[in-house]
């Protein structure tokens, strides 16, 4: 505006105020000038917000060149602007900074902290961050979430600690990182599957004695081997191929020499470039001779011991160890008990020169070798579903996966149903249901009271049990684990009262049948709901999401 405008301007404020116009003023002046002049109805407040602006000023100006700001004004009067601007849900925070402090409501209304104040104090509100100080923690708590950052700095901090290293506790909490924009529903049972999978291989001797109290005896017995073909080779029974086309095998335990010949027979005649095996026994074993022998009670020598149920691995792995020790300590010989025929059994003499634990054995083949213990004729627990993922998943094209137990049957067979099952799920191949037979018990393709219970409760039921049926069909060689339970009414029906194997035992026998194809329902359909995302959800974390299966679970019976 030129110099012209503004004396016009100032001739009209004059005019309006009855007054005539005078010399032009310093811009305080007339301010000062104009302040008596605001009267209701009167222009001039409008003149003199022209004048201010054509001076580039606006009304905060004069606080300014009196050199204090509105929170200086505040502050005089013994309060704080944060007051009033939290009033207004909003905070410049200039002013907080220049007293070097903060008191962090504004800055948690930004979603963020700036951590300045608690460093100052020599503290963090991260603990695990306490060496750098710092942690941006408090605000994700805020919101709710985690961006991974602490998790991924506790990983690296776990990494080079040796109590730390003995528990895969780094890789399980690196791989959490991975999921937090996806995290597990339970984040507990999440871990507790994860460090079950990554804990260390490392081998251990177990302190106690295991011999102890108890007797030697050899896996093999007369007429273990069960089908009319003959065996491939002397110290090898059972083996076989399920009937899809997948190279999913099982077979009983063998021996050394055995063993070796499967390995070699697989890779050199099969072509398969490695080999996952999985050893399904809950009781230790061990090779004395290049025999497999397992401890046994004297007074029930061809009974399996009972007492080890829910073992895991790794101490089975080191009770081995230290069996193999309570054998050589037996003596340069060790009496050891063979099933000839029928029930009865007669000693002979082993060397304990060189004994040898399981995992040894493979490890000196070059296999993959995983022992997933899991009780004769019952149901697998949801962790051992778990150590069969994680056992299966992700090997390499052209692997064959073997399935053991004593005999190879009833706990071989369930290994080679969870992988059949894991296989065509990821396939995505659909399986038709199973069609009784007229005059047939429908019970015999699984038409059971609880599995319907089960079934109408499940997603995808239908299509589940229809996987379940094609694959126990499909590795029914040496046990159909649905016919079996029928199999175990009927031994029930005629057992004599006085007999070991009395009615009582073969009908909770029945019952740990049912329970363990139950479970296969419900593994395969956890299979067609995961297989897509590569398994990463265990079957730990999905069935404890669905309690509600186990009240069915507690209370089924061979009811049809």
């Amino acid at each position: 505006m030129s110099a012209s405008e503004l004396a016009k301007l100032r001739a009209a404020i004059s005019a309006a105020e009855g007054a005539p116009a005078p010399p032009p003023p310093p811009v305080a002046q007339i301010i000062s000038a104009l302040e008596p002049a605001q009267r209701p109805g009167s222009g001039a407040d409008d003149l003199r917000a022209k004048i201010a602006q054509a001076e580039g000023r606006s009304d905060g100006g004069a606080l300014r060149e009196e050199g204090r700001s509105d929170g200086v004004r505040l502050r005089e009067e013994g309060r704080s602007d944060g007051v009033d601007l939290r009033e207004e849900g909003r905070s410049d925070g200039v002013d907080l900074r220049e007293e070097g402090r903060s008191d962090g409501i504004p800055l948690r209304e930004e979603g963020r902290s700036d951590g300045g104040a608690l460093r100052e104090k020599g503290r963090s509100d991260g603990g695990a961050l306490r060496e750098k100080g710092r942690s941006d923690g408090g605000a994700l708590r805020e919101k709710g979430r985690s961006d991974g950052v602490v998790l991924r700095e506790a990983a690296k901090l776990l990494e080079n600690d040796a109590l730390a290293g003995r528990s895969g506790l780094a890789q399980a909490l690196e791989q959490l990182t991975d999921k937090v924009h996806d995290p597990p529903r339970d984040v507990t049972t999440w871990l507790c599957a994860k460090l079950r999978e990554l804990r260390p291989r490392e081998a251990r001797i177990y302190e106690r004695p295991v011999l102890e109290g108890l007797v030697m005896k050899c896996d093999e017995f007369a007429h273990i081997h069960l089908f009319a073909s003959p065996r491939i080779h002397p110290e090898v029974w059972n083996f076989r191929k399920c009937d899809l086309d997948m190279p999913v095998f099982g077979v009983g335990q063998c021996h050394r020499k055995g063993i070796a010949h499967i390995v070699n027979e697989l890779v050199e005649e099969v072509g398969f470039s490695s080999i996952v095996w999985c050893n399904m026994r809950e009781e230790p074993v061990v090779f004395l001779d290049g025999q497999a022998c397992a401890p046994r009670m004297a007074g029930n020598l061809n009974e399996n011991v009972e007492y080890l149920q829910s073992i895991e691995d790794f101490e089975l792995d080191a009770m081995e160890r230290r069996l193999c020790k309570d054998c050589e300590e037996a003596g340069a010989k060790i009496l050891v008990y063979y099933q000839t025929s029928g029930t009865e059994n007669e000693k002979r003499e082993l060397s304990t020169a060189s004994p040898s634990c399981v995992a040894d054995v493979y490890k000196e083949l070059d296999v993959t070798y995983n022992r997933i213990p899991i009780a004769d004729e019952a149901a697998p627990e949801e962790k051992d579903f778990d150590q069969l993922v994680t056992a299966i998943r992700g090997a390499p094209a052209k692997t064959a996966f073997v399935f053991n137990c004593q005999m190879g049957r009833g706990r071989t067979t369930t290994g080679m149903v969870a992988a059949c099952i894991m296989w065509k799920a990821g396939r995505g191949e659909a399986c038709e249901p199973m069609q009784g037979k007229k005059g047939v018990d429908a019970r015999m393709v699984g038409d059971f009271k609880a599995v319907r219970e089960l079934v109408a409760m499940l997603e995808e039921g239908d299509e589940a049990k229809a996987l379940c049926d094609a694959c126990c069909a499909a590795c029914a060689h040496a046990q159909h684990l649905v016919e079996a339970i029928l199999a175990c009414e009927a031994s029930a029906a005629v057992a004599p009262a006085s007999s070991f194997r009395s009615a009582g035992f073969w009908r909770a026998r029945g019952r740990n049948c049912l329970e363990r194809y139950c479970y296969l329902v419900l593994f395969a359909a956890y299979a067609l709901e995961h297989a897509p995302a590569g398994f990463e959800t265990s079957f730990s974390e999905w069935a404890h999401s669905r309690c509600q299966l186990k009240r069915v679970l507690k209370h089924m019976t061979l009811e049809g």
